[in-house]
């Protein structure tokens, strides 16, 4: 037998040196001889064989110390369960990048938009195609309460994202809704804010199990915003909101255009590269429309 050195069974198996002492420490792989003068470890070949067996493991996403106790059972069926579980563990994170991915989509999408948005307080017409949103009622008027009110709204809606198992990535584009019933009689008043989902969370919202005794869920709910034109304005800054909300009625009345729906204040972007003690975001007022 050709007793390797440590150095050269490292290099031998395209591992460190310090990996192979981690697994001597860690009971994974003793070497087949230590001196005893000089404490040298020396590894047989053949054990070339479990390292192998380590490696292929740890590809699987097996941690040490589970690997080591599959070791010490050689049990075939705590094998299989364990093979089981890390294919799960693999499922969730294959979710988690997916869903990481789409985040960062959509932060790409909302630079562009940032970027190509009208000039401010410009009001245009656009289509826009059926959207869904997941939207709560908190119970408190925006519009009186102002900022503070607003971001205690946005901590309760944040809340029951993460209740829904809903990831933060879909935490922007955020916005609130005056009915159309207050928008006719000329009364600004909200307390439901939303956030644009896509199918995938509508489905899995709809088909989740509901709990009959809680007075929150009674408040929120996915609706959808009808495919049609809407007449829209974009600025700056949440403090501009009434203003621009009132140019643009004042502009719908003026060209003879009827309120089709309800109007949405939608977070377009909020940029977080240079924080600041208030909400730097770009915003979009919109109301459907027919001529």
């Amino acid at each position: 037998m050709e007793r390797l050195s440590i150095g050269k069974m490292a290099f031998l198996n395209g591992v460190t040196v310090q990996t192979l002492r981690l697994y001597d420490r860690l009971g994974l792989l003793k070497p087949e001889e230590v001196d005893a003068i000089s404490g040298y470890r020396y590894y047989d070949l053949k054990q070339s064989a479990r390292l192998d067996a380590i490696q292929h493991l740890k590809t699987l996403g097996m941690p040490l110390k589970a690997i080591k106790e599959q070791f010490d059972r050689k049990d075939m069926g705590r094998y299989k369960d364990l093979l089981r579980a890390q294919a799960r563990l693999i499922e969730k994170r294959r979710e988690e990048l997916n869903l990481m991915s789409r985040a960062v989509e959509r932060a790409l999408e909302n630079c562009r938009r940032y970027e190509e948005a009208p000039t401010e307080g410009l009001i245009v017409l656009e289509h826009l195609p059926e959207r869904l949103i997941f939207r709560y009622n908190g119970g408190i008027d925006i519009y009186e309460c102002g900022l503070e009110g607003y971001e205690t709204l946005l901590r309760r809606l944040k809340a029951r994202v993460a209740l829904r198992g809903l990831p933060m990535a879909y935490f922007c584009n955020v916005g609130s809704i005056v009915r159309k019933s207050d928008l006719e009689i000329g009364r600004m008043r909200s307390a439901d804010i939303f956030l644009f989902v896509d199918n995938e969370f509508a489905e899995r919202y709809q088909s989740r199990e509901s709990t009959a005794d809680d007075s929150e869920e009674r408040a929120e709910g996915i609706e959808s915003i009808a495919e049609g034109v809407f007449a829209c304005v974009y600025f700056r800054g949440f403090e501009k909101e009434l203003g621009f909300a009132e140019r643009l009625l004042n502009h719908i009345a003026a060209n003879r255009m009827r309120i089709n729906g309800d109007y949405l204040c939608e977070v377009v972007a909020e940029l977080p590269l240079f924080p600041t003690a208030s909400r730097d975001m770009l915003v979009k007022l919109e109301i459907p429309v027919m001529f």
